[in-house]
């Protein structure tokens, strides 16, 4: 399932990706997903939502990586 994933060239992060999470997070909690992952609009950010909606920001991520 993905969301905010067709650009006009205007409409990156309008409402979606790293900058609103919001909408990532109702996301996964409304479709009782496991996990999802939010993107800027140039792919230099990631966040991540878990079941709950808590967010996991990118260093978290690296961290979990490495570890």
């Amino acid at each position: 399932m993905q969301i905010g994933n067709e650009p006009t060239g205007t409409n990156i992060n309008d409402g979606v990706g790293s900058t609103y999470v919001e909408t990532l997070q109702a996301l996964v909690v409304d479709n009782k997903l496991d996990i999802g992952f939010s993107f800027d609009g140039d792919g230099d950010r990631i966040l991540a939502v878990d079941h709950d909606g808590t967010v996991i920001d990118g260093d978290e991520l690296i961290y979990i990586l490495a570890v």
